[in-house]
């Protein structure tokens, strides 16, 4: 045998180049694109994807693709004829690039895969196309193993070569995409069977024709969009849609996020700062060949940018955050009632009341029902949170009795104040709006019972948003506590706010918000999430990172907030989607607790005075302890599932890594420390010690058993201090640290 003899290598193309933009397009052969300096943005059916430097961007044989490429970029592009690599067929299912933060494992091997590439092709040592060959099944090898992978393929997978005479239709389609083009008015200008025409163009493109022609307007549309100041209404027009509606409906099913939402954010982008390019492209390259590990290429270690920080004695008041729980069943087990003890939880809501009346006969009334509730709830040591709402006054209309509603709302507080006694820290929440009528009409009764309720506990009238117009008054006048829609509680007086809540510019203001349309696109953002691997993976982690970062930064200091949370699924207030809240829980329907559950025993083990906050970090001290908590959200990603704006300071090229070194002055004497960290990897440890198989019913002890393994990892140690104390605590994305300082007696 001739070991001189190198073997061809002709299903495979890499090449280090700076890609130029391309409309859109069908792609030949799998194809992997590693961004080593610069930005692109990939169209495929219609949905945009970002990809920045380090990542790397996979494209399906098959995909309609188009490329949108910074002027600075330099890509390591890969392409494979997997045709020619048999038994290779299939694609693969992705949403995000392959990066540090999404797939980091896969991203940490493709990375040495295709440095390694490079070099052999770089250096063409003897030999190197059969380590290239060899590199090439491997990486696919790696793809197969770990990502979501299917086999079925696409009619335009499958018949991957055109027609000359498709060219030229597609040629004429990006031409001529403005007009109103039939399938009848193409085949005459092409001199063909409009059938034969239909059914070769889907058989060749895998789209329809008219579905391609609606591919190709949205592209253009995206284009105007980042490009120029055109109104949504005349790019629309511009690229061929009927309606301005058309066009905008589209952009969101496919984005996730309206045209006009869109193109504020690219503007928000551009303003940024860019990223610092290396000086030379190769260099970057190469530094991912830098090896300890025999032929094995090394991961660039992942940027970190340490945060230095020191505690100061600047003392503010953290806001008073009051979480009541939602719950579906009635049983309040012992392991359920101790975590939501332990998460700070003091309120479970009380809703659907008059259903639970037993209307006796025309006049009368049995409170059993809701009684037993009461002291069932008062005997686990919760506080009910009423929430009087428009299901209440529908339940009255239905039972058909001679009461009058105010009468009815009378004699239940009535025996409420006989029967209960100690209900002064009882929250009565009136929610008298009808927000699903197309009048979003007052429940004028509902505003009525206020008064009954006032002598009782504390009293809440729901706005849509608080009227600012109103200050509260710093006369003796008796106040009333409003509630809003991003549940901040503020004081307003008594007759002000009975008489604002009946003005109209109040109730058309209910009819201007998008709430039920926002939860919508939530719900929609995280359904296209549950289709990512990575995403899926680690939900819990990210709720329970975001809730936190939004604590930080969207509750203001010194204010009352009453916060609902869903324990099973059951939905936050009416209307709200039953599988939006089932995604939001802190627990499954067989008892399991999520990890998002810790994030508000952390939030609730803080104490009251703070010495040091931002966006991620919050230090409190009380006496000589201090309680701290960081967290590092993955808000490239979160702010559009949730629709809040990101941090300012948390840019698009954030690092993946946070530190922060704080130094504590004047700290002195003997310390127990003890830190909490919750993070991906001891996410994937915990579910590796407890499998749960699809189908197989969980005994209590299974339950006890997941709980028990799903807390944080835990450290501790002794101190002695004398001095400025510094330490650094170090947080990978979706990382949670939590750290306690407590003084012992000296």
């Amino acid at each position: 045998m001739n070991l001189n003899k190198e073997l061809l290598v002709t299903t495979t193309r890499l090449s280090l180049e700076t890609l130029a933009s391309t409309d859109l397009q069908l792609n030949n052969d799998l194809k992997l694109l590693f961004v080593v300096v610069g930005r692109l943005e990939l169209v495929t059916q219609g949905r945009l994807t970002a990809v920045e430097t380090g990542e790397i961007a996979l494209v399906n044989r098959g995909e309609m693709v188009s490329v949108e490429a910074s002027a600075d970029n330099s890509v390591l592009s890969l392409e494979v004829d997997t045709v020619q690599l048999e038994p290779f067929s299939g694609f693969f299912q992705l949403t995000q690039p392959l990066s540090p933060r999404y797939y980091p494992d896969v991203h940490h091997q493709l990375t040495k895969l295709l440095a390694r590439l490079y070099l052999e092709q770089a250096e063409r040592a003897k030999g190197y196309r059969y380590v290239i060959e060899g590199y090439i099944r491997l990486l696919l090898g790696v793809l197969v193993r770990s990502l979501p992978y299917s086999t079925k393929l696409t009619d335009e997978q499958q018949s991957p070569s055109h027609s000359v005479r498709n060219d030229a239709i597609v040629d004429y389609l990006h031409r001529h995409y403005t007009e109103k083009i039939s399938l009848q008015s193409l085949a005459d200008q092409f001199y063909m069977s409009k059938f034969y025409l239909a059914h070769r163009f889907k058989a060749e493109r895998g789209l329809t024709i008219g579905n391609y022609i609606r591919e190709i307007r949205l592209l253009k549309g995206i284009r105007l969009l980042e490009a120029t100041t055109m109104s949504i209404n005349g790019i629309a027009q511009a690229v061929g849609f009927s309606t301005a509606r058309a066009f905008s409906d589209l952009f969101r099913e496919r984005n996730g996020i309206s045209p006009l939402a869109f193109r504020n954010r690219k503007l928000a982008l551009a303003k940024e700062s860019a990223a610092e390019i290396p000086r030379f492209v190769e260099q970057r390259l190469r530094g991912y060949l830098t090896s300890n590990e025999g032929d094995l290429v090394k991961q660039l270690p992942v940027d970190k940018h340490v945060k230095r920080l020191t505690v100061t004695n600047e003392q503010k008041i953290l806001s008073k955050q009051r979480f009541f729980v939602k719950l579906d069943v009635l049983e309040l087990n012992a392991s359920i009632v101790t975590q939501l003890h332990r998460s700070g939880i003091r309120y479970v809501a009380v809703d659907n009341i008059v259903d639970n009346f037993i209307f006796v006969d025309d006049i009368t009334i049995d409170y059993q029902r809701i009684d037993q509730r009461l002291r069932q709830l008062c005997a686990a040591g919760f506080i009910p949170y009423f929430q009087w709402q428009v299901s209440d006054w529908q339940s009255y209309q239905s039972a058909k009795v001679k009461l009058t509603f105010a009468t009815m709302m009378e004699q239940f507080a009535y025996h409420l104040q006989r029967v209960h006694p100690l209900t002064a820290q009882w929250v009565f929440e009136f929610r008298c709006f009808n927000e699903q009528a197309d009048s979003s009409a007052l429940i004028q009764a509902l505003v009525d019972s206020v008064r009954y309720f006032k002598p009782i506990g504390e009293v809440l009238l729901h706005f849509p948003r608080f009227p600012g117009q109103e200050e509260p008054q710093t006369t003796k006048e008796k106040t009333i506590k409003v509630i809003d829609d991003f549940s901040a509680v503020r004081d307003l007086p008594y007759e002000a706010a009975l008489r604002l809540i009946s003005a109209r510019s109040i109730i058309e203001k209910i009819a201007e918000m998008s709430n039920s349309h926002g939860q919508q696109l939530v719900l929609q953002q995280l359904r296209a999430a549950d289709n990512d691997a990575y995403f899926a993976k680690l939900t819990e982690l990210t709720m329970a990172n975001y809730m936190i970062w939004y604590c930080f930064n969207h509750l203001q200091q010194h204010e009352l907030y009453y916060l609902p949370v869903s324990l099973d699924g059951q939905p936050l207030y009416r209307d709200f989607p039953r599988e939006l809240s089932r995604k939001m829980a802190l627990a499954y329907p067989d008892g399991r607790f999520k990890l998002n559950t810790h994030t508000y025993t952390l939030l609730n083990k803080l104490f009251e005075t703070v010495v040091y906050r931002d966006q991620q970090c919050i230090v409190t001290k009380k006496n000589e302890n201090y309680r701290m908590l960081f967290c590092h959200p993955d808000l490239n990603n979160m702010r559009e599932v949730t629709g809040f704006k990101k941090a300012s300071t948390l840019t698009e090229s954030a690092a993946f890594h946070h530190s922060y070194a704080l130094t504590i002055n004047a700290i002195k004497g003997c310390y127990h420390q003890t830190t909490e960290t919750l993070s991906p990897l001891i996410s994937d440890r915990q579910k590796q010690l407890f499998q749960v198989a699809a189908g197989v019913s969980l005994t209590a002890e299974d339950v006890c058993s997941y709980n028990a393994l799903r807390r944080p990892a835990h450290k501790s140690e002794h101190l002695h201090l004398d001095g400025a104390y510094s330490f650094e605590v170090d947080l990978g994305l979706l990382t949670i640290v939590y750290l306690e300082l407590n003084k012992l007696s000296d």
